[in-house]
């Protein structure tokens, strides 16, 4: 559980301003992820706007890109050992002077709610949205073949929220999928691997298996970011069905 102390995004984010806290940023459904810091945190407005540094590794192929006005994007780091994220879109991009680094190319990003000392906003966990759901990865030969659970969520009888998997989810498309878990975890893999990915509501008698490939890896405070691409569906099952267990659940991640 968090202390008082952590319960405020308002307090979060200003303390990952000031350690310069390095942080990892996704585009939903692009395939493209890199690295990057926290810079300066804009509370005036109607909106916050939380700076950040233009990561240097973010590319699409073989070709680097920089983040540019109008990308959706979310923001994963690490405090204390447990993962959190955010999300929000570019409206700019500048020179800025960091604390610390000095003049760095950065980006603007909107948040889309106001920050408040006493409303959590941003949840190092988040609960799916369905009586229970269950998403579990398999690797390996099929005669060899090795299932893990990445997140499996349920409510029990007194209404609270239970969860096991060690996976924490950052973003889901019909195209891409990041979480993060300990890097101690057997839900660790390596740029390059082959997986098949389970997405399962089975009170909504929902499923769907994709292929998958790791793309991109990042270690920060003992947890591994992990960005996959998405291919084709596994199952004799229509499009449709497909999309709509990858919307449910990806709606639990905002």
């Amino acid at each position: 559980m968090r202390t008082e102390a952590e319960l405020t995004d308002r307090g979060l984010l200003r303390w990952a301003c000031r350690e310069a806290l390095t942080c990892v940023v996704s585009l939903p459904g692009r395939e493209i992820w890199g690295r990057s810091f926290f810079v300066d945190l804009r509370e005036g407005g109607p909106r916050p706007q939380l700076v950040i540094a233009q990561p240097g590794d973010l590319e699409r192929g073989d070709r680097a890109r920089a983040l540019r006005s109008g990308d959706s994007v979310r923001i994963w780091s690490v405090r204390d050992g447990r993962p959190w994220h955010l999300q929000g879109f570019v409206v700019g991009s500048r020179v800025m002077e960091g604390r610390d680094t000095g003049p760095v190319e950065a980006a603007l990003v909107q948040l889309p709610y106001r920050l408040s000392e006493s409303d959590l906003r941003i949840e190092s966990r988040h609960s799916l949205g369905a009586p229970r759901a269950v998403i579990r990865l398999e690797r390996g030969d099929p005669g060899r073949l090795q299932s893990l659970t990445l997140l499996e969520t349920w409510l029990d009888q007194q209404g609270n929220w239970l969860e096991r998997g060690g996976g924490h989810l950052i973003d889901l498309s019909r195209r891409s999928f990041s979480y993060s878990c300990p890097d101690t975890s057997g839900l660790v893999l390596m740029p390059g691997a082959e997986l098949v990915l389970e997405f399962r509501l089975p009170d909504l008698q929902l499923r769907t298996r994709v292929a998958a490939s790791v793309r991109a890896a990042h270690e920060l405070g003992g947890q591994l970011f992990q960005g996959l691409s998405l291919g084709r569906c596994h199952e004799s099952i229509s499009d449709e069905e497909h999309r709509e267990t990858l919307r449910l659940i990806s709606a639990c991640l905002r």
